[in-house]
């Protein structure tokens, strides 16, 4: 990293915790995705105050290139130890920090959706989650936690088995995608450091299953990319992945060109044989459902899209293009991605400079 793209680090991170420690005096609902500290004791304020300085000061006088050596010299030379190291802290942490009472919200819903299903109330509902619900159904089911509180216990027991396998999965993942060492530390550390991982500590929601499910359909995508998985392995793990939540669709446009790329370079023949075995899995799935796929799609008496206008929907507080729209995606993204969107903006900068000749 160069110097001008150290001094915007540096810039872009001291932006980020001033203004944490403004929203801490002025904790306005505006500022929902950053005003935590707003919710906690001073002395919280103080020491992260501290705890920023020591690290900008050591960054600044040593330099992160010796841990980082160290690291990623680790996971290189003895993967498995590194990989153990980094399991046997998250299951720490998991005991330390895990949530002890389902949040107000979806979380209750799941809760009773889950239980009145166990009491034979009502059958399942999956809402946009098929697989995702069934997945707790299950587990919960096999451990016998089958009520409040003992939910509880189920759900953190779950939710840190799909943490495990989030983690080992993206470390395959950097593994193959990556082939510096320092880069692949760095990633792996990075996207365990978002804060979607607190998803796996105890969460009420369906929300784990579909994290663990994203890291492994990426996983097929940079294996096969790297020719180490045929094509045929894509297409059910889509299959698997919309089901987990209907919401990934939406990646049918990146599963599309990579089936663009494999007729292009090798022909049809693991196109069809993927197809096949979607077909296949899609008809097991559909007899194991009882042909009733219907029940299965979400439900809702309202829409969960905003319109371009407003309607008088009382589940909508704004339409598309207002203000307070884009307040709350600024929000979101400084929640729980701000240092993904500077790092985006830095590679596609650098990258115009260099088309225009000039050095960054």
């Amino acid at each position: 990293m160069n110097n001008r793209t150290l001094k915007a680090t540096f810039a872009f991170t001291s932006l980020i915790v001033g203004l944490h420690i403004v929203a801490y005096f002025y904790p306005k609902t505006l500022f929902w995705g950053f005003h935590f500290l707003g919710f906690l004791p001073a002395y919280d304020l103080i020491l992260y105050g501290i705890l920023f300085c020591l690290s900008l000061t050591y960054m600044l006088t040593r330099g992160a290139e010796r841990p980082l050596s160290f690291i990623s010299e680790l996971m290189s030379s003895k993967p498995t130890v590194f990989l153990g190291i980094c399991i046997v802290t998250f299951i720490g942490g998991v005991f330390l920090f895990h949530i002890r009472a389902p949040l107000l919200g979806d979380s209750f819903f799941v809760i009773n959706n889950l239980a009145n299903t166990f009491r034979g109330a009502h059958v399942l509902h999956t809402y946009s989650e098929p697989f995702a619900m069934a997945v707790f159904y299950v587990l919960l089911k096999l451990l016998g936690t089958v009520s409040y509180p003992e939910m509880l216990r189920g759900f953190f027991v779950v939710d840190a088995i799909l943490g495990i396998g989030f983690m080992i999965n993206l470390f395959v993942i950097v593994r193959n995608l990556l082939t510096d060492p320092k880069e692949q530390a760095l990633l792996f550390f990075y996207v365990l450091a978002t804060p979607t991982m607190q998803l796996f500590f105890g969460y009420v929601e369906s929300y784990p299953v579909v994290l663990f499910s994203l890291s492994l359909f990426l996983l097929v995508v940079v294996l096969y990319h790297k020719q180490k998985l045929p094509f045929s392995m894509v297409f059910p793990l889509y299959l698997l992945q919309v089901l987990v939540h209907f919401l990934n669709v939406l990646f049918a446009p990146a599963v599309l060109y990579l089936a663009y790329h494999e007729r292009k370079n090798k022909g049809a023949r693991h196109i069809l044989l993927g197809m096949g075995i979607t077909i296949a899995l899609a008809s097991i799935i559909l007899l194991a459902a009882g042909g009733d796929i219907v029940r299965y799609l979400p439900k809702a008496a309202h829409t969960h899209y905003l319109s371009l206008v407003q309607t008088g929907d009382l589940y909508q507080s704004y339409t598309l293009f207002p203000a307070y729209h884009f307040i709350d995606l600024a929000n979101l993204v400084m929640l729980l991605a701000p240092f993904t969107i500077f790092l985006l903006a830095i590679v596609y900068l650098k990258e115009f400079l260099r088309n225009i000749g000039e050095g960054w």
